[in-house]
């Protein structure tokens, strides 16, 4: 097995081939350094848009600025690429960025993570909407069913991948994604949409936005999507089908020339079928061989109020105040939580080169579910404190070339106590055309609930005549916070006007993993139960370390006006230890094996005409060991057509090259393998 300092150094001169290669062709292009500016807007130009270095980004710094300055590997799908996928969730726009990892498991359930950890719901991604978090402390992931909006509406999704922990906090582990909706002043007006075909039975979406007379401009929408059900890979039909409403505003506001606030708030209700594991009787025959078929109901509301005020050119304060609730309601669990989060923000510049930013955040969830078999919360209530401080300097050691950052996060949670994240970052720009840059980061990802509290059982069986055993999977209030050190090296250039290339590269040295372990059998009463069980617990734990590596490439030509060509390819390697005290041999194969090692993907965008648009993308996905699923390539094709100044009509179709294909396999405890299968649909969209 080769060491971690060979991993890290094999790195350096792949990267070093690249670099020099790079410099002999590039460097007649290129010109001295200058200032660069933050472009104008850039929400309406379309195909024949700078190239992505060119674009402007808050996420990585908490500030804007352009990728090409940014020391981290940032990827950014504007609201252009969104549109012309076809994607109708937010979800499967993700599969057009480098290094994320989707998989869909029901028609309302994806695994997605970064650089690898992919599972329904994974801790080591954070993701927000418009700077507020849609992750859940719950389970340590996101409910993708609860979070359906107008793509339409949205600006650009920011992509980071590698830890944003110095800046966003715990769980930002391997990466953070920011879905960034559009200012009201850009959608003034009514729009309507509706569409539908094989298996997005039917979409309709409506929206209007106006002037509230000079204080600012509001958007209102309301949107409903119907899915069908998927086909089980055993065959017969997945019974998945899923129904979703939402609703929303925002309103931005200017009391002042040196004020701004946007607020925002959003509700839904969404009902889902879902098909999982059955759930085990404590008699005979104990356990029912049918699948178990239920159904979901959640509801789900968010509220936000963003504050922006200007001392001067070179001082801000923002503070943003939000709040979230969610409700599940199913056969196997009910639960809801509210989270109230206040976030402070104050940013200091040009004082001596140094870009200064510092912020506190107080984050209060409060949790309660159900008591109940088979799932269960002991306690089934909790009310947990989060306070957290950030610092971060942006140093210019040479003028327009050389960037240090420096920054932390410090955290004081219940779970672990007290977190440090701090992280180095250096970025050097010889020219306006190309920079190398480099970082190293600490990131931790905290215990949910569900690794504390929850008790899930997994199979009955007679231990004797008199005595039934239980095997459950059970909470561990002892369990760490799991910890990585990261290294990063990136590189990018702009070789020609009309073609592009960046590529990064990483070693991950995690320590504390999540695993499950065997426990001492002991007596339990379930709840609801009249007599006590021998329980056999599977406890979670932390007896894992695990160092992975690998790199995204990216690149983007224009070999006309009216053409885009777009790659992106993905290398990830991932190897797991064992503690010697530890029994969970099974996880580390999951571990290992529910990512592709390899994937890529190839997208063109053709204006054929003024009017008339056809696109297409290629994608490739490495096969996953883990629930032995195959290596695919599908075909994805969108046609537009702009009837008139008003009217916009599109065909899509997805998944074109085979009738159906197998993504991921959920956990023990999740819907069954399903297939994804090949699906057309229409959609117009009438603006007026």
């Amino acid at each position: 097995m080769r060491s971690p300092t060979f991993r890290r150094l094999i790195l350096l001169p792949v990267f070093a081939m690249f670099w020099a290669w790079e410099l002999d062709t590039s460097d007649a292009l290129a010109e001295p350094a200058t200032d660069q500016e933050l472009p104008a807007d850039l929400t309406e130009v379309g195909i024949e848009r700078l190239l992505n270095f060119d674009l402007v980004v808050t996420s990585p710094g908490k500030k804007e600025e352009i990728v090409a300055n940014t020391a981290s590997a940032v990827y950014v799908l504007t609201t252009e690429d969104i549109r012309r996928s076809g994607a109708t969730h937010i979800a499967e726009v993700l599969r057009l960025v480098p290094g994320v990892n989707v998989g869909r498991v029901a028609a309302n359930k994806w695994a997605i993570s970064v650089r690898g950890f992919n599972q329904v719901f994974a801790d080591k991604l954070l993701v927000l909407v418009d700077g507020v978090s849609i992750f859940s402390p719950t389970i340590n992931g996101v409910y993708w069913e609860t979070n359906e909006f107008p793509l339409e509406d949205v600006e650009r999704i920011e992509v980071i991948r590698g830890p944003g922990a110095a800046l966003w906090g715990s769980n930002a582990v391997n990466g953070v994604i920011n879905v960034i909706t559009k200012h009201t002043s850009e959608t003034i007006g009514s729009r309507a949409m509706v569409g539908g075909g094989t298996h997005e039975h039917f979409l309709a979406s409506a929206a209007h936005g106006g002037e509230i007379g000079e204080l600012g401009t509001y958007r209102l929408y309301l949107r409903q999507a119907n899915r069908g059900e998927n086909e089980l890979a055993s065959g017969g039909g997945a019974e998945d089908d899923w129904q979703v409403s939402t609703g929303g505003l925002r309103a931005d506001l200017a009391p002042s020339d040196s004020d701004t606030v946007t607020l925002q708030g959003r509700g839904q209700y969404s009902k889902d079928a879902i098909q999982t594991t059955a759930e085990p009787s404590l008699s005979p025959p104990f356990i029912d061989n049918e699948t178990y078929s239920g159904e979901n109901r959640w509801h789900s509301a968010t509220a936000s109020a963003l504050w922006n005020h200007d001392f001067s050119d070179t001082a801000e304060i923002e503070t943003l105040a939000s709040y979230r609730y969610l409700e599940q309601e199913s056969a196997l669990v009910t639960f809801d939580y509210n989270i109230y989060d206040l976030d402070l923000q104050y940013r200091l510049q040009s004082i001596d080169r140094h870009d200064l930013i510092v912020g506190a955040k107080y984050e209060l969830f409060r949790f309660h579910a159900d008591r109940g078999f088979p799932q269960d919360f002991e306690p089934n209530e909790r009310s947990i404190d989060l306070y957290t401080f950030f610092v971060q300097d942006d140093i210019e050691l040479l003028r327009d070339r050389l960037f240090l950052t420096l920054g932390s996060k410090f955290e004081l949670n219940v779970h672990t106590e007290f977190e440090v994240m701090p992280s180095v970052r250096a970025i050097y720009i010889p020219s306006p055309q190309r920079s190398v840059w480099a970082a190293v980061s600490r990131a931790v990802a905290l215990p949910s609930l569900v690794f504390e509290d929850i008790t899930v059982p997994a199979a009955a069986f007679p231990v004797d005549e008199s005595t039934v055993g239980l095997a459950a999977l059970r909470g561990n209030r002892d369990i760490d916070s799991q910890k990585v050190v990261t290294y990063e090296l990136g590189y990018r250039s702009e070789i020609t006007k009309s073609w592009s290339w960046e590529v990064a590269t990483f070693y991950s040295d995690y320590s504390d993993v999540q695993s499950v372990e065997n426990g001492d059998p002991q007596p339990f009463v379930p709840f609801g139960a009249d007599q006590a069980v021998l329980l056999f617990p599977l406890n979670f734990d932390n007896r894992f370390t695990v160092d992975s590596f690998g790199g995204e490439l990216s690149t983007e030509f224009r070999p006309a006006e009216q053409w885009r060509l777009i790659g992106g390819y993905s290398f990830l390697q991932i190897n797991v230890a064992i503690n010697d005290s530890s029994d969970a041999g099974g996880e580390q194969a999951f571990l290992e094996e529910a990512s592709p090692e390899h994937q890529f993907f190839l997208r063109s965008l053709w204006d054929v005409t003024p009017r008339v648009e056809f696109d297409g993308t290629l994608r490739y996905v490495d096969r996953l060991s883990e629930g032995d699923i195959d290596s695919y390539v599908e075909l994805d094709l969108h046609l537009g057509w702009r009837a008139t100044d008003r009217i916009r009509i599109e065909l899509i179709g997805t998944n074109l090259l085979e009738d159906s294909h197998e993504e991921y396999l959920g956990n023990l405890f999740g819907p069954p393998l399903i297939e994804i299968e090949r699906s057309l649909y229409a959609r117009a969209t009438l603006e007026f």
